[in-house]
């Protein structure tokens, strides 16, 4: 099976917690600073 997009993604463990941290394969998200983009589902305001 063939896929036609990919997502990359990371594996990292840190002080006993693990998580996955996507690295590439998303579109752009719109934002004018990296503050904005890392938490787009907070309201703005």
């Amino acid at each position: 099976m063939r896929f036609s997009r990919s997502l990359y993604v990371v594996a990292a463990h840190a002080e006993g917690e693990s998580g996955k941290v996507v690295v590439g394969g998303l579109p752009p998200i719109p934002g004018e600073s990296g503050f904005v983009v890392g938490r787009p589902w907070e309201p703005e305001g």
